[in-house]
């Protein structure tokens, strides 16, 4: 009995100490807790509310009192309900509360836990009492993170399965992060995502100052977001992702306003690991205006049609993008454009990226066009990126405007390099450049053209951080001179050009070997000259001289050139200091067509003349001075022509009115002393004020007449002759043997010219005291007396031997190219031996006397008016064809005794 009673009583007893034990499994499992965590260093305060077969509830604070490392308001534990050891397959945390620190190397450490994590991931971070899918939830997290750029506070609520979000809803609070000169203030950031959904949502506003980036907003939206581990990578995939991002203003150098940046990737597949994989279509639209000084482009209208365009900028890109085990692909399915304000607009078509990112390959065509901006366009089919240098083929084309060009045109193909910010673009070949109009204000030169070429083993263009090169060679340069009226060809020069990043760094010069120019008026005003030279640019100014020669290279003269940049003026002085005249090398005539009656020329010449110009046009003046020139002419050698021309205007050719020309003789048959000739000439005539000379012992002289270089055979003007002694004047024709004329003549005979010949009308003549006339009588009779009867042999005895007291002229041209003069004569019969006339009565009684000669008596008064005719463009035929003939190869002297 007592035996049963003991056993009863001990079995009372276990039960009450079972009772009390499970009564107790809270506290023993919070102690245990502590306990444990006592061991590896960590402050703790547990409590456990709840303890069953199916888990535990209860609150926890881990780390130091007051600022604990992690703790919650509510931890609820599920254990597997399968499983007769606890098998933890749920964790919920209520309000927890996470201090954490992120490293500069962004490591995340939790405090006085590390060490105790530290030793669970050396031990391979497993337990055999949780489940590897174990499902984590934190509602009402609060995490208080100090990174390195300043506190920041994030809530919300996760959800974590096998360690991966199973779901998100997490902001940011409000707060300044400054990290290595980089400062952020957040306005706002959230996140929301659902795996099942896979829809992801991220926000951010705030400001970065460093950037200097004012009211960034950016959000990212993904929608069938799907991410998993696999073989140590991190694999993304998502139908379509979808980031925004726009801001007030944005200043990375160049200040943006309101940029905005739209990024679609559409079927995207992404692997982050060891082997990174990328793959999706890409769609990308971005916009902004950029508020900035336009650069001083030297072109005023091109300086504000770049700021108007830059107002507001959109570029768009559609294409699609592969990397796989390092090599890339990206293919634009649709033209990359940006398109200005203004209307200018780049579209580059065809664009192929593809390789390695150390040796990527391009191919792309792109053109600017439109909005006030040049004409460019560019492409190649074999650019590539390779170990940090970019190498290929590139084609460039451009027609534009600019400052003082107009219609600037040019394309060509080369090689293109650039290594570490050094440069090179190196012609295959030979490249044509046009320019329709050189226009400072006026069209100083139109029409130019010319071919680029490269210089041997020099790029055409190069250049790095310190500066860039240009090196050319230019042929055949053409160009029109509207201005002068000349036209310029057959150019051939050397391009060498350097500058740096200041404007005034720009330095270089154009060696020209060969260059012609050629009159382009009609009748040419000259003939074509060469030059040849160098000229210099430094600090903004071009200097330099050209030596211009003639034909066969003979020197004529100096050009020295400068000319200003800033200001477009610039001057050429011409110094022409010796130019020497001789049959056998230089002539007039070689100089110009306008001075080819100028021939067999000897003597020396010099002419000083200076070009301006700037954005108005030209100026030029200049002095030819000749002192003791002798040249043939059609009426002789011209001996010791003295002058000094002073030019108004050199393009075109212009004088000051009233220009003396003085010449000592002129060798005619009768020469011509002391003339003097007073004229000026411009572009549209030479205008003569007087041309006087000495001639046959008296003066003749010409008034004013006009030339006009249009129509230059038509002349309109009056000779005078003064005391011309008549003798000397009919000996100088070819009736000098059949006619003597003694005494003087004055008189006044108009005239013009035009294609027809020169026809006199009006002339006078008339004698300036008593004379004595002689003409042979073989003159009229042309052979001879034979049947002449006494009345006409009276009147040829008359005019053999004729002292007269008046004589008198008129002269008119008739049809036929003949002179008519009609000569009237007062005098009397004066043979050389006095003479009566005598008849015999038996002559006179048989009516044979005025059958015969009969002597006329002397002393016989002679009233006689005499008309008769010259066939006067025979005459000035035959002084032409003797000028010809005195000009012919053999250049012999000036002919003597002209028809």
């Amino acid at each position: 009995m007592n035996g049963r009673r003991w056993v009863a009583l001990g079995l009372v007893c276990i039960a009450l100490v079972v009772v009390g034990l499970w009564v107790a499994r809270a506290w023993l499992a919070a102690e245990i807790a502590r306990a444990y965590f006592r061991q590896h260093g960590v402050a703790s305060d547990i409590r456990v509310g709840s303890l069953g077969f199916s888990g535990v509830s209860g609150s926890f604070a881990l780390g130091r009192a007051g600022a604990p490392d992690v703790s919650a308001r509510r931890i609820e534990v599920r254990f597997d309900p399968l499983r007769w050891i606890p098998y933890i397959v749920e964790v919920r945390l209520v309000d927890p509360v996470v201090r954490a620190r992120i490293g500069d190397d962004g490591h995340v450490t939790l405090g006085s836990l590390q060490p105790w994590l530290d030793s669970l991931s050396k031990s391979g971070g497993k337990s055999s009492y949780v489940s590897d899918d174990l499902a984590v939830s934190l509602t009402g997290l609060r995490a208080l993170l100090a990174t390195p750029a300043g506190a920041l506070e994030v809530d919300g609520d996760l959800k974590l399965a096998r360690n991966l979000p199973v779901s998100a809803s997490l902001r940011a609070r409000p707060g300044h992060l400054s990290w290595k000169g980089h400062v952020a203030d957040v306005k706002a950031a959230s996140l929301s995502y659902d795996a099942e959904s896979g829809h992801l949502d991220v926000h951010i506003a705030a400001d970065l100052s460093d950037a200097r980036t004012r009211g960034l907003v950016a959000d990212l939206a993904a929608d069938r977001l799907d991410w998993r581990a696999e073989d140590g990578a991190l694999l993304v995939a998502a139908r379509r992702l979808n980031f925004k991002a726009k801001a007030d203003g944005l200043d990375p150098g160049i200040l943006l306003e309101h940029p905005s940046l739209d990024l679609a990737l559409a079927d995207l597949r992404l692997r982050m690991g060891s082997v990174p994989m990328l793959v999706a279509d890409v769609a990308a639209t971005m916009k902004t205006g950029l508020s900035l000084a336009a650069p001083d482009t030297g072109d005023a209208a091109l300086t504000r049609a770049i700021a108007r365009n830059l107002n507001n900028v959109t570029a768009t890109f559609k294409g699609h993008v592969r990397g796989d085990k390092g090599h890339w692909h990206l293919a634009a399915v649709a033209p990359v454009t940006v398109q200005g304000a203004a209307g200018a607009k780049f579209v580059a078509s065809g664009l192929v990226l593809d390789g390695p990112p150390d040796a990527l390959t391009a191919r792309f065509d792109a053109a600017l066009s439109g909005g006030g901006l040049p004409r460019l366009s560019a492409g190649s089919d074999s650019l590539s990126w390779k170990m940090g240098a970019l190498s290929g083929t590139l084609r460039l084309a451009a027609r534009f405007d600019y400052a003082m060009l107009r219609g600037a045109a040019v394309s060509g193909q080369g090689m293109v390099s650039w290594r570490d910010g050094t440069y090179r673009f190196a012609l295959a070949h030979c490249v044509n450049a046009h320019l329709d109009r050189f226009r400072p204000s006026k069209v100083m030169a139109q029409a130019i053209s010319a071919s680029l070429c490269p210089q041997p083993g020099k790029p055409l263009l190069s250049g790095g951080e310190d500066g860039w090169a240009l090196a050319a060679l230019v042929r055949d340069a053409k160009a029109d001179l509207p201005l002068a009226g000349v036209h310029l060809d057959q150019g051939v020069a050397r391009l060498d050009f350097h500058g740096g990043p200041s404007p005034n760094a720009l330095q270089g010069s154009v060696a020209v070997s060969a260059a012609r120019i050629r009159d382009g008026a009609s009748p040419a005003r000259f003939n074509p000259v060469t030059g040849s030279g160098t000229l210099r640019l430094g600090k903004g100014v071009w200097r330099g001289t050209l030596a211009v020669a003639g034909k066969d290279h003979a020197p004529l003269a100096g050009v020295g050139i400068t000319h200003v940049m800033a200001t477009g003026k610039g001057s050429a002085h011409i110094a022409a200091t010796n130019l020497a005249f001789d049959p056998d090398h230089l002539q007039p005539v070689d100089l110009s067509p306008l001075l080819a009656a100028f021939r067999q020329t000897r003597g020396a010449a010099r002419f000083d003349g200076d070009v301006t110009w700037d954005t108005n046009g030209i100026d030029s003046y200049g002095v030819l001075a000749i002192d003791g020139l002798d040249f043939l002419t059609p009426l002789g050698t011209a001996h010791d022509v003295k002058t000094r021309l002073v030019f108004t205007s050199l393009l075109p050719p212009r004088t000051a009115p009233g220009q003396d020309l003085a010449i000592s003789r002129i060798d005619w048959t009768l020469p011509f002393t002391g003339v003097d000739l007073k004229f000026g000439f411009g572009p549209k005539a030479i205008t003569v004020d007087s041309l006087k000379a000495g001639f046959a012992e008296g003066r003749a002289s010409l008034g004013h007449f006009t030339v006009k270089t249009a129509d230059p055979t038509r002349i309109q003007g009056a000779a005078d002759l003064d005391a011309v002694t008549l003798s000397s004047l009919i000996a100088a024709t070819n009736m000098g043997n059949r006619v003597k004329l003694e005494g003087k003549v004055s008189g006044h005979i108009p005239f013009t010219t035009g294609p027809e010949g020169i026809r006199i009308a009006n002339g006078h003549l008339s004698s300036d005291g008593p004379g004595r006339l002689s003409i042979d009588r073989s003159l009229w009779t042309q052979g001879g007396a034979a049947g002449v009867n006494a009345v006409q042999d009276f009147a040829y005895q008359a005019l053999e031997n004729l002292a007269f007291d008046q004589m008198s002229a008129q002269l008119n041209s008739v049809p036929g190219g003949r002179l008519q003069v009609v000569f009237h004569i007062k005098g009397r019969s004066d043979p050389p031996k006095p003479q009566i006339a005598e008849v015999s009565l038996g002559d006179i009684l048989n009516g044979s006397a005025l059958r015969q000669s009969i002597p006329l008596p002397s002393g016989t008064p002679i009233d006689l008016t005499l008309d008769t005719s010259l066939n006067f463009d025979e005459l000035l035929k035959s002084y032409a064809e003797a000028w010809s003939k005195a000009l012919g190869p053999a250049r012999e002297g000036p002919a003597q005794g002209a028809p």
